[in-house]
């Protein structure tokens, strides 16, 4: 007896839990499909409901390519906007990649994952989340971070044995 595959969707920003050609047509968001692309989860979906044809086209696509973007939209006959495909940052997806990655294995804690954007496992991981202005920040790991008293109102949330230095010039 063969064991049944079990087919994931696609998570897209809009919520939508793609499982079809024609869904993911209908809520294609370019970030989204960037990241199952650098991860290698796009082929892998494509490849588990037959679309060969999409699954060949995606498999040959350099991701070090300047048109990536493009040559992603193409694939699906979605029109390119480089105006908005400029915010998004190829880097940036493959650095919340590793993340999910690593706190899916320290931790099940859904909040935390599901705010990736939210999560410090180190002190550069901190200052983009204080770039980004967050509110809420998850420190993760065994780490000791850095946190300076001039960034005001934001709530942190240690998670597996994260550890805060306040750096001030007095006592706090």
């Amino acid at each position: 007896v063969m064991a049944r595959k079990i087919r994931f969707p696609l998570n897209m920003k809009n919520g939508a839990e793609v499982r079809t050609l024609d869904e993911l047509k209908e809520n294609f968001d370019l970030e989204s499909v960037l990241g199952y692309f650098t991860d290698g989860k796009l082929t892998t979906w494509l490849e588990d409901r037959y679309y060969d044809i999409e699954a060949q086209k995606v498999s040959v696509i350099n991701a070090e390519s300047s048109d990536l973007k493009a040559q992603l939209c193409a694939v699906f006959g979605i029109k390119y906007a480089e105006e908005q495909a400029d915010d998004i940052d190829i880097d940036t997806i493959n650095r919340r990649n590793e993340k999910k990655n690593i706190l899916s294995q320290l931790t099940d804690n859904t909040e935390a994952l599901s705010n990736i954007d939210s999560v410090a496992l180190n002190q550069d991981d901190l200052l983009d989340c204080y770039d980004l202005g967050l509110s809420t920040i998850y420190l993760v790991g065994d780490t000791v971070f850095s946190i300076p008293v001039s960034v005001t109102n934001v709530t942190y949330i240690g998670l597996c044995g994260a550890k805060v230095e306040i750096r001030a010039s007095d006592n706090v």
